[in-house]
């Protein structure tokens, strides 16, 4: 059993990924079903409140679907990680058991979600989501805990002086069962402001962050930048970067995404 003072949460892998959702197509509603691909490379790094240092390249291909107000989402990620035999949990790394460090690849777990977008007026927009996780990841490798965890939540959007579109996120996690590993379910929660003067370049700062894990240990807390630019009409590239507030969050990270809109 991994001792469980040896876990620190890692929100940055999906709060940084979540900054690259907003384009000019996110803020439009699609009046018939469209395809979106996309593909965001991302590096994360911190000691996580312990003695030694955890590199973990995230690399996650999304296909996500829009038709009127409901979105479906799929994701399928790789990833790779650095540690002295850290493990990776939906999100959080568990375990630094000493050692040499290794390297050790592979698929990551697999994410499906669906949301349902209800438009309060023209700009006020609440979105209930509900997402799964499916233990896809090896156990063997310390890529994953093996268990199927879900989330469920609502996001908030507005507009206000024409250009700015504040947002806020919360969820409820729910873990599955991973033998060997004790952990709770917890809050996640986002909020943030985007600029788009135009809507070919929309500028995103972040706050996320969630509760521990397990108890007794820190809380995720994180500072997210982005920048999205439309290249052409269905077509855009992102960019972020992270900083990391507490020892429930990597010190640093950052990425690019590219998504293509059919």
């Amino acid at each position: 059993m991994i001792p469980a003072t040896k876990l620190r949460a890692a929100a940055g892998i999906t709060a940084a990924i979540a900054i690259c959702a907003f384009s000019a197509q996110a803020m439009a509603q699609p009046q018939q079903t469209r395809i979106t691909a996309s593909i965001t490379p991302s590096y994360f790094s911190g000691n996580y409140g312990t003695n030694s240092r955890t590199d973990i390249f995230y690399l996650p291909f999304e296909l996500k679907a829009d038709t009127g107000n409901l979105s479906l989402q799929a994701t399928i990620p790789y990833i790779r990680v650095k540690s002295q035999n850290a493990v990776i949990a939906g999100g959080a790394v568990v375990g630094n058991a000493g050692g040499q460090p290794r390297t050790r690849g592979g698929l990551g777990d697999i994410w499906l979600g669906a949301s349902y977008r209800f438009r309060l007026d023209h700009d006020d927009v609440f979105t209930p989501y509900v997402k799964v996780k499916f233990g896809t990841a090896s156990r063997s490798q310390g890529l994953g805990t093996g268990a199927n965890d879900v989330e469920f939540g609502a996001k908030y959007r507005t507009r206000v002086a024409h250009d700015y579109y504040p947002f806020a996120r919360l969820g409820y996690r729910i873990h599955g069962h991973a033998a060997g590993l004790v952990l709770r379910d917890y809050f996640t929660y986002s909020v943030g402001l985007s600029y788009a003067s135009d809507l070919d370049d929309i500028v995103t700062l972040l706050y996320a962050g969630h509760q521990s894990s397990q108890p007794g240990l820190a809380p995720a807390s994180e500072l997210v930048g982005g920048w999205n630019h439309r290249v052409q009409d269905n077509f855009n590239v992102q960019l972020f970067a992270l900083l990391g507030l507490s020892n429930g969050s990597p010190d640093y990270g950052g990425g690019l995404g590219l998504k293509y809109r059919f």
